[in-house]
Order: structure tokens, then C-alpha cells, then sequence
């Protein structure tokens, strides 16, 4: 896993402290919102957690999540996580 997924723009921007293996994080963050970009390398794996409703865009690649007991595999483009 390489910080080449992201232009320098993104990458430049606090890391966070993920705390899962394979994942890597970049926060910007207003007074009301946040955005982060996440790197997680093949294989990589989040332990179950929740959170409020979220959207996602994929870059590359695909991801597998399980939400509300449902899993499905999500490739390039973008969703809304309930």
C-alpha cells in the first residue's frame, strides 16, 4: 500500500490513528463535518462497528461491508451507508 492512491492534496492532510490493519486514514475536518480518506490494502479488514448514516465512493478496487445484518460488495463509484 502505497500514499500514490491519493494526490498530494489529500495526503498531506493530518493522518489519523486508525488502529486496524492495512488501513490508512487522512481527516479534514470543518466545525459541523468531517471527511476522511481511507487507504485499506488488500486483504485488509475493520472490525464490526457503527456509526450514522455515511456515503462512500470507492476509488479503485472493491470493498465487502456487512450493514444492518447485509453484506454487500461495493465497487468504483459511490453509495450511501445506512
Amino acid at each position: 500500500m502505497t500514499d500514490n492512491s491519493f494526490p498530494d492534496c489529500i495526503t498531506n492532510l493530518p493522518r489519523i490513528k486508525v488502529g486496524f490493519p492495512g488501513v490508512k486514514g487522512w481527516l479534514s475536518q470543518g466545525e459541523d463535518s468531517q471527511v476522511v480518506f481511507f487507504e485499506i490494502e488488500a486483504g485488509g479488514s475493520v472490525a464490526p462497528h457503527d456509526h450514522d448514516a455515511q456515503w462512500g465512493i470507492v476509488v479503485e478496487g472493491e470493498i465487502q461491508l456487512t450493514i444492518g445484518g447485509e453484506t454487500k460488495v461495493y465497487t468504483k463509484g459511490w453509495t450511501q451507508l445506512q
